[in-house]
């Protein structure tokens, strides 16, 4: 899995790789006779997970420069008084 900072993803990194794991050996076995496609449901938790890692990241990013933006404003408004 991608590596994250994400909480949730964290936290059931070990249940969606189970998930998977299954999807995937039943759909080599043949043994699923459901009507959806085991290896589009991988293909649909790997985007999920890549697509929750990368909002995380860009989360991580503009929480750091609101910091920093907060920090100058405060440096101007003691600068002013």
């Amino acid at each position: 899995m991608t590596k994250t900072t994400n909480a949730w993803l964290i936290s059931n990194e070990r249940l969606i790789e189970t998930i998977k794991t299954q999807c995937v050996e039943y759909d080599m076995k043949g043994s699923y006779g459901g009507n959806i496609q085991l290896n589009l449901i991988v293909r649909i938790f790997d985007g999920a997970t890549i697509e929750i890692a990368r909002l995380q990241e860009k989360y991580d990013l503009l929480e750091r420069e609101n910091k920093v933006l907060k920090d100058n404003v405060k440096n101007l408004q003691e600068k002013i008084s």
